[in-house]
């Protein structure tokens, strides 16, 4: 079983990018090397603006490769919730502005000469239970009211029934991370100096100056952006956004594979595409979320998927499987522009299971924002816009989620095993002589010990058998089994631990 994303195994090679190892000074900087940041960075050479773009890992090594790699003017927020919450101006303008986000990205890939697979297709989100239809009919209605051109139809390709379906014309596919790589590929030799293996962890603002430490070195620039997924450090924004967690598999079945995109209506819900790899047709299926840190058996929810696979086709194979991370806002919409904080911080948060149209979007209007334009899609995605009736039932659900989790986890969840007792791939907390620490076995069975304490705001992690990660329930870092930053907020590893096996002991 192939636990990378089908996407990555057949984008071909990225340009590899040194790791920052002097001071530099800048206009802008941009931090984080998925689809946001690398389009922004390519609007900004188109412009003739400096930049220098920090990635902590790799090009590409966070969500953008990790995702279904569709893109689609539905959202996962529901039109008909937008409106009620926000009006039909705004609704309008978020409808508007996906329609505007996949034009730009297949724009963008033919004027750069892009090879990544881009097709135009039809999307369905389909209702196959009864008590599904109203709602459903609801979504056609106010589709209807911001002028968002879908139509509900009955007829599907798909190999089971449905009850009813909207259609939505001019949907499309993709491989992002190979689009990523072009984007990154175009530029080499350009305005924007890219850095790999560069993790930022200071940002301090002095006079209108920012000076950065990555590395031990320092970049001073006038602007920064953070295109993390979420704000660095701490920022109020991340009381705004919670992290939540999809699979994804990739199986080969009997009989056609369906060519269009197909989403359901369950909670969470499911979707469906397929693509074709080493000459062979794949189906995608993706969904069974969860939030970050909630579930530690985590590899059930890939049995979920395929279950929910074989349910609805005749499966041969599961050949691929993966996970990614992704942020929900509290109102249902991202925040995206000036950060609370200063005019001169820009962030783009809380894309829910949309982010390769919002991160092309984000890049757009942040990119006017850099250079004083107004941009017409701005006020949808104001990030220092206060949406109490939005966002207030989701905001003290998710907090007081996050408090419980943190009082629980100072007096329970631990385990008075012994890390010899653990078995490859298997992670617990442990108390060991009256401490407590998260111990993992890798697949060799060497053992892995390190503080339980995540480094952004202390909440306790959990660990994460599929992914073999160390996640945090309340904010959504997450740490390799050795402890090092895989995704922040947090910019600092996890304290290494030092334990003596049972085994030695015994000696």
């Amino acid at each position: 079983m192939n636990t990378d994303s089908i996407w990555k195994e057949e984008s071909g090679q990225c340009p590899v990018f040194p790791p920052l190892a002097k001071d530099i000074e800048t206009e802008v900087l941009i931090i984080g090397g998925g689809i946001t940041g690398l389009t922004l960075a390519t609007l900004l050479n188109d412009a003739g603006i400096h930049s220098v773009l920090a990635e902590a890992s790799h090009i590409g090594n966070g969500t953008t490769g990790l995702s279904s790699c569709h893109l689609t003017t539905q959202i996962d927020t529901q039109y008909s919730k937008v409106y009620s919450d926000f009006g039909e101006e705004i609704a309008a303008m978020v409808a508007r502005s996906r329609v505007e986000g996949i034009d730009f990205i297949e724009q963008l890939i033919t004027r750069k000469n892009i090879d990544c697979d881009f097709k135009r297709v039809v999307g369905y989100q389909y209702a196959d239970k009864s008590e599904q239809i109203a709602d459903l009919e609801a979504e056609y209605r106010y589709a209807g009211y911001i002028d968002l051109p879908v139509e509900l139809t009955e007829n599907l390709d798909l190999p089971f029934p449905i009850s009813k379906a909207l259609k939505f014309d001019n949907q499309a596919v993709f491989n992002a991370q190979a689009f990523i790589n072009g984007l990154a590929e175009d530029l080499v030799n350009s305005k924007c100096k890219i850095f790999e293996n560069t993790r930022v962890t200071d940002i301090r603002e002095d006079r209108g100056i920012f000076t950065v430490t990555a590395n031990g070195s320092s970049i001073r620039a006038l602007k920064v952006v953070m295109a993390t997924h979420i704000p660095l450090f701490f920022n109020v924004l991340q009381t705004l956004a919670f992290p939540y967690i999809s699979y994804v598999i990739a199986a080969t079945i009997e009989g056609d594979t369906p060519e269009n995109l197909y989403w359901d209506m369950d909670e969470p819900y499911h979707y469906i595409r397929s693509t074709e790899f080493n000459g062979k047709k794949y189906l995608i299926v993706g969904g069974a979320d969860h939030k970050v840190g909630h579930e530690e058996e985590t590899l059930k929810r890939f049995e979920e998927l395929e279950s929910y696979a074989r349910k609805k086709f005749n499966v041969k194979s599961v050949d691929f499987r993966w996970s990614a991370e992704f942020y929900e806002s509290a109102d249902g919409l991202p925040f995206i522009g000036e950060s609370p904080f200063s005019k001169n911080l820009y962030v783009a948060t809380g894309f829910a299971g949309d982010g390769l149209v919002y991160g092309p979007l984000a890049a757009l209007i942040i990119n006017d924002l850099i250079q004083g334009k107004t941009n017409k899609n701005y006020d949808a995605y104001d990030s220092t816009r206060i949406t109490i009736a939005a966002s207030m039932a989701d905001f003290f659900k998710e907090n007081i989620d996050n408090a419980r989790s943190f009082v629980a986890d100072k007096f329970g969840n631990v385990s008075e095993e012994t890390p010899d007792q653990l078995e490859p791939g298997e992670g617990k907390v442990l108390n060991l002589n009256g401490e407590k620490v998260a111990v993992a076995k890798d697949a060799h069975g060497e053992i892995h010990a390190v503080s339980p304490v995540c480094t952004h705001l202390k909440c306790n992690v959990h660990y994460n058998n599929a992914e073999q990660t160390w996640d945090c329930p309340c904010h959504g870092s997450r740490f390799s089994i050795d402890g090092s930053v895989v995704y922040g907020p947090a910019v600092d590893p996890l304290e290494k631990k030092e334990i003596i096996p049972v085994s030695e002991n015994k000696k």
